[in-house]
């Protein structure tokens, strides 16, 4: 009996819980729409302005989001992180972000158009990778951005047990894991890194089979010159993984790289890698490894988190921000994007000369 009771009273605590938790969202929601001024992501900041969403899926499940430069105007893309939101109040056991957040983006919307005919013709192929707790779904400005200086990006829901998306469940470290140890760090990491690569293959497997069919938006894809990318563990896994390939990789972008699982073997392209830290990893002990790696274009960005790179800096209220430790993203932001097209312009257009990527007051050499 005692059981029972103690049962009951605790569904009727959780219920209670949860109603206020409820109430709490709406408020929030309520709060989130008149206090912030951002309801959208910003105008990108490249040459095409109009841009294409689609969501694919490959012949082995993989879920794949590509954004791409298009022709006129269209029906608005769908904002769709609330599979990421769910998968991470799991992955967290957190209801507190379970309840509040889809009521925050419940009104959120991207300005990219539903599919669309992509625009002109032998366009670079980018395939991006996502950071441990992230999706194809969390990283929309950064695509968007990519997308604007003309070309075809792609990025998956990785099934390594890395993506919150909901359809894998997370694979949280062992707590006995020495984050010190960079060798334990490794070895748990290797098959993450094994599976990613196999990933990354069946995406370029893929993209050249609807390339060959005339399939948009890939019909366009130039694949001589393809641009690996990623954020955190997804830098990691694009630098492990390039050298891997079988395939020539024009350059590689990365941001916030969390150098500490890749293998000892995997020495990036000093000459063709650009990796822009946040100061969060840059002045913490996640700097000294990608300062071991020497790369002639490594960069941190003063005053800046973690997730600068991910939809958070965008989404969350502008006033919410400073109690996060969030900082306004926008001349940040600029400041990687305008670098990024810099580098782009270097190795996509094989200009020739030194490549001068000019500081500013957020962007400083590691």
């Amino acid at each position: 009996k005692l059981q029972f009771l103690y049962f009951i009273g605790a569904k009727m605590v959780s219920t209670g819980v949860a109603c206020v938790l409820g109430v709490v969202a709406l408020g929030i929601g309520v709060a989130r729409y008149r206090l912030s001024p951002a309801r959208s992501f910003p105008e990108v900041l490249g040459k095409y302005k109009k841009l294409g969403s689609m969501r694919v899926r490959t012949a082995e499940g993989l879920r794949m989001h590509c954004v791409y430069p298009v022709q006129g105007d269209g029906e608005r893309a769908e904002y769709t992180p609330m599979g990421h939101i769910r998968g991470m109040a799991r992955a967290y056991k957190s209801k507190v972000l379970g309840a509040v957040l889809p009521v925050l983006l419940s009104h959120q919307s991207q300005p990219n158009v539903e599919g669309g005919k992509v625009v002109g013709e032998k366009l670079p192929l980018v395939v991006f990778s996502h950071g441990l707790f992230g999706s194809a779904d969390m990283y929309t400005q950064l695509l968007r951005e990519l997308a604007s200086y003309g070309l075809i990006v792609v990025t998956v829901d990785h099934k390594d047990g890395t993506s919150t998306a909901g359809e894998i469940e997370y694979k949280p470290a062992p707590p006995d894991l020495q984050y010190s140890d960079r060798e334990q760090v490794r070895q748990f990491r290797k098959p993450f890194l094994e599976t990613r690569l196999a990933e990354l293959e069946a995406v370029l497997r893929y993209v050249e089979e609807k390339a060959a069919e005339g399939d948009e938006p890939f019909k366009a894809v130039d694949m001589t010159r393809l641009v690996l990318a990623g954020h955190s563990f997804g830098a990691a896994h694009t630098l492990a993984s390039s050298g891997r390939l079988g395939r020539k990789v024009r350059c590689m972008l990365l941001y916030d790289l969390w150098a500490r699982p890749v293998p000892a073997e995997a020495v990036p392209d000093r000459e063709r890698t650009l990796s822009i830290l946040s100061s969060h990893f840059a002045e913490g002990p996640e700097g000294e490894p990608t300062r071991d790696f020497k790369m002639q274009y490594s960069y941190y960005l003063k005053n800046t988190q973690h997730t600068l790179w991910s939809d958070f800096s965008w989404i969350l209220p502008h006033w919410a921000n400073p109690l996060l430790r969030f900082q306004d993203p926008k001349d940040a932001h600029e400041a990687w994007v305008r670098a990024t097209f810099t580098f782009l312009d270097h190795h996509l257009q094989e200009k020739q000369g030194p490549l001068e990527i000019l500081e500013n007051p957020y962007l400083v050499r590691l």
